[in-house]
């Protein structure tokens, strides 16, 4: 086994050469299937079809009962009937679990959430694992796993687990999500069986733009004698449109003269909109592929088995942006008729914020990803004697996170004053009316409007461009030996040892300042690196190849709003910015100069981990008790960038930091079923949460004076601490007949060493903190070191309850309604900021509420579910002097219908959010106070129709 950690090196041929693998697999098995010698009747094929999505959601409910600690199952059969197609959004419906997006990187543009946490805990006190291993993490600086790389056309089944026992990882705060692929079993040893699926994006056809998308999948299923194979391949593709709103920038006072040093977060109406608007139009193309193959071999005293599985996500991504803000230019002579220079925002002599001129904006951003995962465990299960049973495995898991085409280009006009010679004093200010959050407008002078308006005034001012990738490539390895006591009261005692060793690499190039290219000249492949004024460059918008948006959400842009050829966009990119960064990218091989542009983002990482545990299962009557004790050691190492700043010039150089810590997790939880048909469970455990790389070190900076001595170093913290929790658990839950159920839980966690971070992409520690969780001391020599600080405790408590019932009893056509809810409902604090500044927050990303209601009718061939899911507002970002970043509560009304025509054929028809909601929403403060674009501000990606069907042979 140690043999696959030195060889299994993927890339794009060996990935390709598995999905034609597993292709190939899927012929050979349909050939089997179909021999009509085969002893097993079709008849018996058809009785496992038939009986088969009940079977499924009768086996998730009775691992959930049956389970030591708090757990939730859904099978692929419960997924498979919900409208969506994204995993995150579909899990997102189970008791306590929030799925959310980053729209920083368009994503909630898409309709589609990326991550999902038990709890809203942030996604590193959450741990995910297929078949039971850890999966790479490709975020290229936090511990999040994006769930676009996972399909429920690739799963069997999805266990959540609140309250692990000791055999499991530690680091675990949260719980472990497990995903589980399929196997040949789990359909009774035969299966032939397609999917396919239709879907609308309703904005997107009412904007006539590209709305359709379809997905297709093939599994089969056969045994061997002793050995059984499973295998699938699935394909999709769909286009969605978001379009949002947003400020131009955030908040500032209203008034600068009211409490003048009072922090903004401190006085919500004494603020106002500091620039401008703006109206984003968001088009996704998203592409999904991917394959599993299962193998199991049994003999009498053994199993062997291979699970593996690999996905391919690729969004397309184009925002396109129109925008008015305040400006006036010194270039042309004009002139702040308050302060006598050329700023548009500025105080009067009473305080009172002003506004001045007027510049019309066109930006266009491409944001392509690419994102894969493949995993593979090969193990075993082997019973030595009566009372020895040895189970062993090696697992690896490579995945990529790839931005391979970053674009942006903006058009800019010169900015309008209010003189008909646009020179001078400025005579119009910009107002802005934001009382409606979710649609705020200027209101504009006639003059101001028919500047608006002009196609000629914006001119193409810039291209610019970059990528970001990032890979972990994952290795573990495990055994378990259960001893299985002769007593009445030792059932087993458990011994097992896990290493896991994890390398990762990623780097971002973003072009800007003086590496981007200026466009000039009529030729939209003119540039130079040195650029003419705003307004006397490029193409303008008149001219250059695109298209308008005349309807938008919320009425139309004050603007047009101007979609450019991003055919020629892209020829723009790599005619001007690629050659750019080919030309950095020189640097260091010519002369040993690193630039920040293509270096600052390097981060080569390795980190290991080393774990044993053991636990027993003891009986006392209708008391079962799971007493553990779980040690971990880690070790990290990685080489990061170093920035040296002298004045305006700067210079990268790399460094090393290491670093090992252990951690010993006792754990108790029992179980108490005085009837078969409920069970009370108790646990208390200590648990623990790995600091992201972001946090732990990456790209550092040193800042020197004019005399070349070092005033001040910017830096990671390669010292934090773990964050640990002592988490107490107690639940209770009984089941009826039926599939009818009742769950209640109460949790609470004891937290230490809190650090707030959100968790998401494009989240880094230096920034996304905004100060709060910094501290800057004075090191050695006067020097001033900021680095950051996770000396804080915090909290979690809370309840969660659900359950189903089938009204049974029901006459006629009424027998088969039935109702499922589950709610969560928490607190959370922690203390952030330090002497005067130290205030109570909530934890990030972490709900109040949650909860969903469904009606639903299972009778006569047909499935109906009317289904309505909440969650309620969470804490994005903690600032230290603006209001605290907020997202909104969301929520989504879907129907789906699905029914069996006979027993092969199954079809089906669904609407995801029936009553239209927006799909996300930032604002500062409790009030709302609409959020800038790079904080999402507000979005909407309307209504999602589709078919499906199943034909199983």
């Amino acid at each position: 086994m140690l043999y696959l950690h030195g060889v299994i090196k993927l890339n794009l041929t060996t990935k390709k050469t598995y999905l034609a693998t597993v292709l190939a697999s899927l012929c050979s098995l349909s050939a089997a299937a179909q021999d009509t010698t085969h002893t097993q009747e079709s008849k018996l094929i058809e009785e496992v079809v038939a009986t088969g999505s009940l079977r499924q959601a009768n086996n998730a409910l009775a691992e959930q009962f049956n389970a030591a600690s708090v757990t939730t199952t859904m099978s692929v059969e419960a997924m498979l009937n919900m409208p969506q197609e994204n995993l995150a959004n579909i899990l997102g419906r189970l008791p306590g679990m929030a799925a959310s997006a980053d729209q920083s990187r368009n994503q909630a543009g898409t309709g589609e959430a990326q991550y999902l946490s038990i709890r809203g805990l942030d996604n590193s006190f959450n741990a995910f694992s297929m078949n039971g291993v850890r999966v790479a993490q490709t975020d290229a600086t936090t511990r999040a796993v994006s769930l676009n790389l996972f399909s429920p056309f690739s799963i069997a089944s999805v266990s959540v687990d609140k309250a692990p026992t000791a055999e499991y990882d530690g680091d675990n705060i949260a719980g472990i999500v497990d995903f589980r692929t399929p196997k040949a079993s789990d359909f009774g040893g035969e299966l032939l069986r397609m999917r396919a699926q239709g879907n609308i994006a309703g904005r997107a056809n009412e904007r006539s733009q590209d709305d359709d998308g379809f997905a297709i999948q093939g599994e089969i299923a056969h045994t061997f004698d002793r050995l059984g194979v499973y295998a699938n391949l699935y394909y999709s593709e769909k286009n969605t449109l978001g379009e949002s709103t947003a400020l131009q920038q955030g908040w500032m006072k209203k008034n600068n003269q009211v409490a003048p040093d009072q922090p903004n977060r401190e006085n919500l109406n004494n603020l106002a909109p500091r620039n401008g608007v703006q109206w984003n139009f968001l088009r996704n193309n998203i592409e999904r592929q991917g394959a599993t193959l299962s193998l199991d071999y049994q003999t009498d005293n053994h199993l062997l088995y291979l699970r593996s599985t690999y996905g391919e996500y690729s969004l397309k991504s184009w925002m396109d942006q129109a925008s008015l803000r305040a400006e006036l230019d010194g270039g042309l002579g004009q002139v702040n008729p308050i302060t006598g220079t050329n700023a548009g925002t500025v105080y009067d002599d009473y305080g009172n914020l002003s506004l001045w001129g007027m510049r019309s904006g066109a930006y266009h951003r491409t944001e392509h990803s690419d994102q894969s995962l493949f995993t593979v465990k090969l193990g075993g299960e082997s019973r030595l004697s009566d009372a020895l049973h040895l189970d062993y495995y090696a697992a690896y898991s490579d995945g990529q996170q790839d931005y391979p085409m970053r674009i942006q280009t903006a058009f800019y006009s010169p900015t309008y004053n209010g003189t008909a010679s646009g020179t001078g004093e400025a005579t119009e200010q910009l107002l802005i009316d934001a009382l409606d959050p979710t649609n705020p407008r200027l209101v504009l002078s006639p003059g101001q409007q028919a500047f608006a308006n002009d196609l000629n005034n914006p001119r193409q001012w810039y291209v610019t461009g970059g990528y970001e990738e990032s890979e972990e490539q994952k290795y573990q390895y495990g055994t378990d030996l259960t001893w299985q006591w002769d007593d009445e009261k030792v059932k087993y005692i458990k011994f097992g040892l896990m290493y896991e060793d994890a390398e990762r690499l990623s780097n971002s190039v973003d072009l800007g300042g003086d590496d981007r290219a200026y466009m000039r000249g009529g030729d939209y492949l003119s540039f130079s690196r040195e650029g003419l004024p705003i307004g006397q460059q490029g193409l303008s918008i008149g001219e250059f190849q695109g298209s308008f948006v005349h309807d938008f959400m919320g009425g139309a842009t004050q603007m047009p709003l101007f979609l450019p050829d991003t055919k020629l966009v892209e020829q723009q990119y790599h005619h001007i910015a690629l050659p750019i960064i080919e030309e950095l990218k020189q640097l260091r091989d010519t002369d040993g100069v690193l630039s920040p542009r293509v270096w600052s983002g390097y981060v080569d990482g390795q980190e290991s981990r080393l774990g044993a545990y053991m636990m027993a299962e003891m009986q006392f009557g209708d008391w079962t008790l799971y007493p553990g004790l779980r040690f971990e050691d880690n070790d990290f190492e990685a080489t990061y960038t170093q920035e040296q700043t002298l004045g305006d010039e700067s210079s990268l150089a790399f460094e090393t930091s290491s670093r090992s810590y252990q951690q010993w997790m006792p754990s108790l939880i029992a179980s108490y079923r005085p009837s078969d048909d409920s069970v009370y469970r108790a646990s208390v455990r200590k648990s623990y949460s790995r600091p992201s790389f972001d946090l732990l070190l990456g790209p550092s900076k040193v800042s020197r004076n004019d005399k070349n001595e070092v005033v001040s170093i910017s830096m990671g913290n390669p010292n934090l601490k773990p964050v640990e929790s002592w988490n107490y658990d107690l639940n209770a839950e009984f089941h009826g007949e039926g599939g009818d159920y009742l769950s209640v839980s109460v949790y609470y966690k004891d937290l230490q060493h809190v650090i707030q971070a959100t968790g998401q992409t494009n989240a880094g520690s230096m920034g996304i903190l905004d100060d709060v969780s910094k501290v800057t001391e004075l090191g050695a020599d006067g020097v001033e070191i900021t680095s950051l600080d996770n000396s804080a405790d915090g909290e979690v408590y809370g309840i969660e309850l659900g359950g189903q019932y089938h009204f049974t009893s029901l006459p006629g056509v009424f027998d088969g309604l039935g109702v499922y809810a589950n709610i969560t409902r928490q607190e959370t604090s922690t203390d952030v900021g330090t002497g005067e500044n130290k205030r109570e927050s909530w934890l990030t990303q972490a709900p109040e509420l949650m909860y969903t209601a469904e009606l639903n009718y299972r009778n006569h061939g047909l499935y109906a579910a009317l289904t309505y899911s909440y969650t309620g507002k969470r804490l994005y970002r903690m600032n230290s002097y603006d209001p605290d970043l907020w997202t909104h509560s969301v929520s989504s009304l879907d129907l789906a219908v699905n029914y069996e025509v006979n027993d092969a054929l199954k079809v089906g028809a669904a609407i995801e959010n029936l009553l239209d909601s927006h799909s996300f929403w930032t604002y500062y403060g409790k009030e709302e106070l609409l959020s800038n674009d790079r904080n999402g501000g507000y979005v909407e990606t309307g209504r999602f129709f589709t078919v499906n069907m199943t034909y199983s042979f």
